[in-house]
């Protein structure tokens, strides 16, 4: 009776033990299949030939498919773009030789809609350790992949702004190092991209007399913050890959951007304009020369006319106190006349010498 007791009781306590077991089990299961059936990705199952044993509610989803309508199918037949379906056949192989791998192919939507889907794939197994199929995490890429493209073409875009531009465009690190190097950067000092990338700037367009102390407005702007020759345009110069030093149109604008400092430098060779304002000098210089020698000119020529015609008038007064005929008197009219009138055209060519400087001044 005592070994029947002490039996019963063990076979009381094993079964307790099982239901527990199976009801902890179960409790298990159903979290899988709860975190299963949430996940943001499509699972699905398949056996060695690709047909799908399992699927998740994400992947009705995805593909427009019921599971009733999922379960049994060849995968690739209905979910995949017959022009990838190669592709997946041969990651089918890999799978069956133990390996896994991630790759994107184009899906077809039950209704015709295409979508890019990234497959996370790898071996399936039973409890003895056989590989008996694949297991495939699928997540939509499409607008993510639409917006890698938008990015791309509206950086090409802005690539293609700033090789037009006809400034050069020279962006640096809070290092000094070179991380953009355009088209026109190219033209007017003659190093190219790959020259350049990565390395100190001032190394190659700063003349090596002022590099340090270009080295010194770097450190005292990312000390202090403050950069007198930042966001303003200003004339310095510069040095090119054959050592010519001339004359360049500068700003630089300070970015930033995670904490950290860049630098965009947008530089214009203004040599020929240089020579041109240059040349202006020179020609108002020589028009000034030249303006006054004619000064000079007419004031010698209107100092010796005068001389002699204030004797003309002189004696024609004094001829006046000779008691002259009327004949005479007609001919000294006359004299006095053409003296005085002379006179004045002489003193109005002063009065032009004189104002002309006035009114250029003005």
């Amino acid at each position: 009776s005592l070994k029947g007791c002490n039996a019963h009781e063990k076979l009381r306590d094993e079964q307790e033990q099982r239901i527990f077991v199976q009801k902890a089990l179960r409790i298990s299961q159903k979290k899988h299949r709860f975190v299963v059936q949430n996940l943001s990705e499509g699972i699905l199952l398949t056996d060695l030939e690709g047909r799908i044993t399992f699927a998740n509610e994400r992947m009705e989803v995805l593909t427009g498919y019921s599971k009733k309508e999922l379960l049994g199918k060849v995968a690739f037949d209905i979910l995949v773009n017959s022009e990838h379906q190669e592709i997946v056949k041969q990651n089918i192989k890999l799978r069956k030789k133990g390996e896994s791998n991630d790759y994107v192919v184009e899906h077809i939507h039950k209704s015709g809609a295409k979508w890019l889907g990234r497959i996370k794939a790898s071996p399936y197994k039973n409890p003895e350790g056989e590989i008996i199929g694949t297991m495939g995490a699928i997540t939509d890429i499409t607008a993510q992949q639409l917006a890698e493209i938008k990015v791309r073409e509206s950086e090409l875009m802005l690539r293609k702004i700033i090789d037009a531009s006809l400034d050069a465009v020279i962006n640096i690190d809070s290092d000094g190092n070179v991380i953009a190097w355009s088209k026109q950067a190219t033209k007017i000092f003659g190093y190219t991209h790959e020259e350049t990338f990565g390395k100190k700037m001032g190394d190659f367009i700063v003349p090596p007399q002022h590099r340090e102390a270009h080295d010194r407005g770097m450190k005292h702007f990312l000390k202090t913050g403050d950069g007198p020759v930042l966001n303003k345009r200003i004339e310095i110069t510069g040095f090119d890959k054959n050592g010519r030093e001339f004359p360049i149109e500068l700003s630089i604008s300070p970015i930033k951007m995670d904490g950290k400092y860049f630098f965009s430098g947008f530089i214009r060779d203004i040599t020929e304009r240089k020579k041109a304002e240059q040349e202006l000098i020179s020609a108002k210089q020589e028009a000034e020369q030249a303006q006054l020698a004619e000064q000079q000119f007419l004031a010698n020529m209107s100092h010796e006319i005068r001389t002699p015609m204030n004797a003309v008038i002189g004696m024609t007064h004094l001829l006046y106190e000779t008691n002259p005929t009327e004949s005479q008197k007609e001919y000294l009219d006359s004299l006095r006349f053409s003296a005085d009138s002379l006179m004045g055209i002489i003193s109005n060519l002063s009065l032009i010498h004189i104002s002309e400087p006035t009114r250029q001044a003005q």
